[in-house]
C-alpha cells in the first residue's frame, strides 16, 4: 500500500480527477476543494489523498 496525493485544477483536469476517485484499487481517504483568485480569474482546485493498493509507487 502506498499513500498518494494530487492537486487537480478543475474543470481542466476533471478527467484525471475522475480517474483517481473511481479507480477501485484506490482507497480515497480525503478530498478537499478550494478556490483562489489568480490574475483576476477564479480557479478551482481539488486535493485528493488516497492509498494505492495496485501499483505502489507511481504518480497519476
Amino acid at each position: 500500500m502506498n499513500k498518494q496525493h494530487a492537486i487537480f485544477e478543475l474543470p481542466g483536469q476533471s478527467a484525471d480527477f475522475d480517474k483517481v476517485i473511481s479507480d477501485e484499487s484506490n482507497d480515497v481517504t480525503n478530498i478537499n476543494f478550494s478556490s483562489a483568485t489568480v490574475e483576476g480569474a477564479v480557479k478551482h482546485f481539488a486535493l485528493v489523498v488516497w492509498h494505492d493498493f495496485e501499483y505502489g509507487e507511481h504518480t497519476p
